[in-house]
């Protein structure tokens, strides 16, 4: 697996590569599972008394969305994204390519092929960013 063939490009003779990372931006869920430390370093309370805090508590608990727990896909595709980054990050440091365009695009995931349109326009904005070192490159290879 090579999610981003930057040594195989050299080798079939590719003079400038040009590597765009989608999934750079992407984040795990994560879920704040720590209690609130209702306590200093010295042990002492809060200044707030006991019922404020179990009233913010309540109140926190009460306005908190239900997170649905992810379907099989959604832990399978996940995975693959992990596998991926980390394979990737290995890769990129041993040979990097020439230029890095990374578009930001985080609400689309690996299956989301209906947000095509979306996923082309940050493409595009990413590669507006990096036209400074895009277009010597072009120039010296022409």
């Amino acid at each position: 697996m090579n999610p981003v063939p930057i040594s195989l490009t050299r080798a079939m003779g590719a003079d400038i590569v040009i590597a765009v990372d989608l999934q750079h931006d992407a984040h795990l869920m994560q879920q704040d599972l720590m209690p609130v430390n209702t306590q200093t370093d010295d042990g002492a309370l809060d200044d707030l008394a006991w019922h404020e805090r179990l009233r913010g508590r309540l109140s926190r608990a009460a306005t908190r969305k239900r997170v649905a727990a992810p379907t099989a896909m959604e832990i399978m595709t996940t995975s693959i994204q992990v596998l991926e980054n980390r394979l990737k990050r290995n890769r990129m440091a041993g040979d990097p390519p020439d230029i890095l365009i990374q578009p930001f695009c985080p609400q689309i995931s690996t299956l989301d092929f209906h947000r095509a349109e979306a996923a082309i326009a940050a493409g595009a904005q990413a590669v507006e960013k990096k036209m400074d070192e895009l277009l010597p490159l072009v120039r010296a290879s022409a």
